[in-house]
């Protein structure tokens, strides 16, 4: 439900003119794909379609981990 509050957010803000991205931000390095998982909440998929068809800016990368630190590794796809 947070998650959703967020989107329906940067929706609103979007509507008013604002720049709107959400950042999905993939704790591995081996991820190149990216999905929402709609079986586990379709209310959630909905809302993040929406925000896609009205402007929303959708980022999504992977990362390389270390015990010294995170790095942003590259763009993931999203499906």
């Amino acid at each position: 439900l947070r998650g959703k509050k967020h989107l329906i957010k940067l929706l609103e803000a979007k509507k008013k003119g604002y720049e709107s991205y959400i950042l999905f931000l993939i704790q591995r390095e081996n991820c190149n794909q990216f999905k929402i998982a709609d079986k586990i909440d379709i209310g959630y998929k909905r809302a993040f379609i929406e925000a896609i068809n009205n402007g929303v800016k959708i980022l999504s990368y992977n990362c390389k981990m270390s015990p010294q630190e995170i790095k942003i590794n590259g763009p993931v796809e999203i499906l």
